[in-house]
């Protein structure tokens, strides 16, 4: 028999009064709230003291009617206890194992080759990296992680299906991801971000357009790559006085910027720029100035509460990456833009 599992059930109604001791697999503690973890496998565990407290009160508690007062003050008390007899601190033994999930196809913060190559399950200890993956935000996680004594267990899948596996909790992290509203309700972030996605729009170098800014465009055709965000200004533009273009590649849309079947390109300048060395169209095209910026960060699940304190290494993992100059280091190695101005 593993290590105790101690399923706290509440909030399923009156069948869901119970706390109960109940094996769990791979010799793994957890806290189970009405069927759905609380936290992941070997991150969050009751102490026996914490156990004692919460047993004898179900027992006591068993003795009156009312699920819901029953169930609302072990809910309660069991908050107090995890807070009351846990660590002062989250920092993570050496050995500690963390599962991280990444997109590919996103050069140069992280890709493979081939592109659409599928990673699943690789082991990434302290001063090792992986067999397939790179880019700088690869480099920047990893080293960020690593800092702070944690192997990392790497997945790498299309974007849809890295999200699908942080919700369905096979990974307790996922980067890079930008923020919004709704994202914000679903998931807990870092504080420092992974990588910063810079918007702009890239003309031909013979173009006359007189750039003012996106809401002054007008009678102008712009390609851009379906499926992107570019920020509410863009989504927001009189569709009158811009034809928005869909691409599937950005490699298409700058093949139609050059045969001039468009005015324009929008894209992520970072990515963008690393496809145009690629092609070896330097100098082919023009820059306008940046127009709006995404941070994207790493996350979890905030239901998840035990993986977040990850987020809480990742962030001191970055700032001793920004002392020993590390940071820089990885910028310069990918090429990556310094912090422009944005207008």
């Amino acid at each position: 028999m593993g290590s105790p599992c101690f399923h706290f059930n509440v909030g399923n109604g009156t069948r869901c009064p119970t706390l109960r001791r109940n094996p769990c697999p791979d010799n793994a503690k957890g806290v189970i709230i009405c069927g759905k973890s609380l936290a992941p496998a070997g991150q969050i565990g009751f102490s026996p003291l914490t156990v004692y407290v919460l047993v004898t009160a179900q027992a006591h508690m068993g003795k009156h009617t009312g699920s819901f007062m029953r169930t609302t003050v072990l809910l309660l008390l069991a908050t107090v206890c995890l807070l009351a007899f846990s660590p002062a601190h989250d920092t993570h033994a050496a050995g500690q194992v963390v599962h991280v999930v990444t997109l590919n196809g996103y050069a140069p913060y992280c890709f493979t080759y081939p592109p659409s190559r599928i990673v699943s399950g690789e082991t990434i200890p302290p001063g090792k990296d992986s067999r397939y993956l790179q880019g700088y935000s690869w480099d920047v996680v990893r080293e960020s992680l690593h800092s702070q004594g944690l192997t990392i267990v790497l997945n790498v899948a299309p974007w849809a299906r890295a999200m699908a596996q942080l919700k369905e909790g096979k990974a307790e992290l996922l980067f890079p991801a930008g923020e919004n509203k709704i994202r914000r309700k679903l998931y807990a972030y870092s504080e420092m971000p992974v990588n910063t996605a810079r918007m702009l729009i890239y003309t031909r170098s013979d173009s006359t357009l007189n750039w003012n800014g996106l809401k002054q465009l007008n009678n102008v055709t712009i390609a851009a790559l379906r499926g992107f965000n570019y920020g509410d200004q863009w989504n927001e533009l009189d569709p009158l006085r811009v034809n928005k273009y869909a691409v599937n590649t950005i490699r298409t849309g700058f093949k139609m910027l050059r045969a001039r079947h468009v005015d324009g390109f929008i894209g992520y300048e970072a990515n963008w720029d690393y496809v145009i060395r690629a092609l070896g169209w330097h100098g082919q095209f023009v820059k306008q100035p940046v127009f709006h910026e995404a941070k994207e960060y790493c996350i979890t699940l905030l239901e998840n509460v035990g993986a977040q304190s990850y987020l809480r290494d990742f962030d001191r993992g970055m700032e001793i990456l920004k002392e020993n100059g590390t940071l820089e280091v990885l910028r310069k190695r990918w090429d990556i833009p310094e912090q422009p101005t944005i207008h």
